[in-house]
This record gives structure tokens, C-alpha cells and sequence, in this order.
């Protein structure tokens, strides 16, 4: 099949990376100070073994913001959406009852359930395609490219009729 959408998303907003950032920070400064050098840190310092947790977890932390990306891809057959790489939803083109782009209220980043839009993948921004299945599904896949993806549904609901 040939590709006719295809969108990959990162999160490139600046106050989460300086949020990660920040923390990363001081998490290594801690680290540094109490593990390295040996210096306790405050007045009631963490064991040595919780300074090493803490800061193995955040390094994943980082690791798992750097790696995440809402993946989108579109043919004549199919809708993909995965947010890489944790889930992934494939909707065939006659399963769906209606597609459209549209304009939301924020819903959160991520993987989320809304009453409203059924289950959301959201990376950043506030326009989608939503879709709702003949099952009575719903799914709000979020888009950076609004136009072209609502000229590829309008084809496609022109195509159809």
C-alpha cells in the first residue's frame, strides 16, 4: 500500500524539557555529592542506596521521554496510529462510521481515555483526527498537520460517497 498520511510526533515543548532538565539536574548534583564525592546531602540525607534508585529512575525517566512519538500512518486500506512504543490501534477504512478533523479542548499528553473523544493519543496541540467505528469505538488520534490530513479525509469521504 502506498503511504498517503504519514506523521511522526515528539515532544518538543519547551517547559517539559526544561521541567526534565532541571530535575536532571539536581538529581545528578545529588548524586554527584553523595555517591561520588561523599559529601551527604542535607540535613536528613537519603541512604546512599535511595540516591542510586532515584537516580537510575530518572535516567529512564529521561530515556522514556526521549524515546516516546505518536507514529501516524494512512493508505488507502488503513489507519495506524502507535504511540511508539507502547500501543498501537489499526482501524480499516470500512470499519470506520465517521473520520474528521477537528479542534479539541486540551485532553492531556500521552495515552488517555476521555468520555468525550474514547481513547486519545496526544502529543501536542489541540487538533485531531477523530474517529468513531461502527462498533461505537471512538479514538482521537492528535496531528501538527491538520490540512493535509483533513484534505485525505475529505478524498476519502468523496471517494466512498
Amino acid at each position: 500500500m502506498t503511504l498517503l498520511f504519514k506523521e511522526r510526533q515528539r515532544f518538543t515543548q519547551w517547559w517539559i524539557w526544561l521541567v526534565l532538565i532541571t530535575t536532571a539536574c539536581l538529581t545528578g548534583y545529588v548524586f554527584m555529592e553523595q555517591i561520588i564525592l561523599g559529601n551527604p546531602v542535607g540535613s536528613k540525607p537519603l541512604p546512599d542506596a535511595w540516591v542510586i534508585f532515584f537516580s537510575f529512575m530518572y535516567v529512564l525517566i529521561l530515556f522514556f521521554f526521549w524515546l516516546l512519538e505518536l507514529r501516524t500512518e494512512i493508505d488507502s486500506e488503513e489507519v495506524r496510529a502507535r504511540l511508539y512504543p507502547f500501543i498501537e490501534h489499526k482501524f480499516f477504512w470500512d470499519e470506520v462510521k465517521n473520520a474528521e478533523v477537528i479542534q479539541y479542548k486540551f485532553v492531556g499528553y500521552g495515552l488517555r481515555f476521555s468520555i468525550r473523544y474514547g481513547t486519545v493519543l496526544n502529543i501536542a496541540g489541540n487538533k485531531g483526527l477523530a474517529i468513531e467505528l461502527h462498533s461505537g469505538a471512538r479514538f482521537l488520534i492528535g496531528t501538527q498537520d491538520p490540512d493535509s490530513l483533513k484534505a485525505l479525509v475529505d478524498a476519502k469521504k468523496k471517494n466512498s460517497a
